[in-house]
């Protein structure tokens, strides 16, 4: 899941209901690590 691109460099963060989408692999693959699955749970929560 990737944010939306403002300016060439600059990335805003993805809304709840894109991170929702996502899956815990896919969260990971992002650094996230042991954070995935508490960010997927609650992006769920609030999308």
């Amino acid at each position: 899941p990737g944010g939306e691109s403002i300016h060439h460099l600059v990335y805003t963060f993805p809304s709840a209901q894109r991170v929702a989408e996502s899956s815990e692999k896919e969260l990971r693959e992002c650094a996230l690590g042991y954070r995935a699955k508490n960010l997927l749970a609650t992006a769920r929560l609030v999308r």
